[in-house]
């Protein structure tokens, strides 16, 4: 993939001139997220943080209890008041 060499490259810039780089990935559900940061990840070295892993602890992410979170993340209506 080209645009995570260009990434990469950049990533390595910023690194040497300031001694770190963070790289933060938004997207819809579904987008490849995960996917994108897990390949530049691989290809930098780095690690992946997850901000579900700060909103709830993988103990507590049961199928009923994600599903409420996904209201308050997909929602159009709670979207729509933002």
């Amino acid at each position: 993939m080209e645009i995570i060499n260009k990434i990469c490259e950049k990533a390595r810039q910023i690194e040497k001139e300031k001694g770190r780089c963070i790289i933060a990935i938004d997207g819809r559900c579904g987008s490849g997220k995960t996917t994108f940061a897990e390949r530049l990840a691989a290809k930098l070295h780095a690690p992946v943080i997850h901000v579900d892993d700060f909103y709830l602890p993988k103990e507590k992410r049961t199928p009923e209890r994600m599903e409420k979170a996904l209201l308050w993340f997909d929602s159009p209506v709670i979207a729509a008041h933002w």
